[in-house]
């Protein structure tokens, strides 16, 4: 029962749903970062890495997936 309330958490859920874009996001970015800082270890650029993937994945999710969503119920 804890698990469940747990995982129905408002920001969780929304993780949840922006999960594919960050699957998406976070390697390319994470490579860019490591390009621009001249590294070769991923550990090196997580701090950066990872909240511009978030922001990179919210702003997909808000701005594509969301309306394509729209789109799909209205056409089909």
């Amino acid at each position: 029962m804890a698990l469940k309330s747990v995982l129905s958490v408002p920001p969780v859920v929304y993780v949840g749903k922006i999960s594919y874009e960050l699957y998406i996001w976070h390697y390319p970015v994470a490579i860019l970062f490591m390009l621009a800082i001249g590294t070769d270890r991923l550990i090196d650029v997580g701090w950066y890495a990872i909240p511009a993937s978030a922001v990179l994945a919210v702003l997909t999710h808000e701005a594509l997936v969301k309306p394509a969503a729209k789109w799909k119920t209205k056409f089909s």
